[in-house]
């Protein structure tokens, strides 16, 4: 009897080719980034312990906890959209409301097509750090930003 089947091709994505979107109120802006990680959702559990039940424990879901998104990038302006969005969160002294915006993390395949898609809803910026500066290298001066988000969601 031969065998008809058609072998699946498969193609094993490279981490490096990937595009960041921030959407906000009313727009959508695409922000360059380095490194972007952090991308995770955990279960929660809670033990119980039943009683006359002395072999064991229940562990009971709890609710959904997800890690900060971790973007990293050369040091760059606040003059963008996403600049001042980091600035005014962050050192604004919360005389303006925080104003949370959805984030899309695409992996992209040779063509720059997209091939998975991560979002993080209602992202808002909760950490700004800057590497080290030392005059013994020779490499950029890199930014992170961390961002806590409601939910992950990941679409094709």
């Amino acid at each position: 009897m031969a065998d008809n089947r058609q072998p699946v091709e498969w193609f094993l994505p490279a981490a490096f080719y990937f595009s960041v979107k921030f959407q906000g109120e009313s727009s959508t802006e695409e922000v360059a980034f380095k490194e972007a990680s952090g991308l995770s959702a955990e279960t929660e559990v809670e033990s119980v312990s039943e009683g006359g039940m002395n072999d064991h424990t229940l562990l009971l879901p709890k609710g959904m906890k997800h890690g900060n998104l971790v973007l990293r990038r050369a040091v760059m302006s606040k003059e963008n959209d996403f600049g001042k969005w980091i600035h005014d969160t962050l050192e604004g002294g919360f005389l303006k409301p925080i104003k949370p915006k959805d984030v899309e993390i695409t992996l992209l395949d040779e063509t720059g097509a997209p091939m998975y898609c991560w979002v993080c809803k209602r992202a808002w910026p909760v950490k700004w750090s800057a590497e080290g500066f030392d005059s013994q290298r020779n490499e950029l001066a890199v930014e992170s930003i961390e961002l806590a988000y409601t939910t992950l969601k990941r679409e094709k």
